[in-house]
């Protein structure tokens, strides 16, 4: 097996789709990255509550 870190996963995504797919991926990420902290902000207030 070969270990895949997220930027190779985005050159992958773009060497066998084309280059939309690397944007794609980035705003992929960024959406789960933002979910993310969102989720961690409002169960923090909900716990300090």
């Amino acid at each position: 097996t070969v270990a895949v870190d997220i930027y190779q996963g985005g050159v992958i995504l773009g060497c066998l789709f084309g280059p939309p797919a690397l944007y794609i991926w980035a705003v992929g990420l960024l959406a789960a990255g933002q979910s993310s902290t969102l989720t961690g902000t409002y169960a923090g207030q909900f716990v300090m509550e």
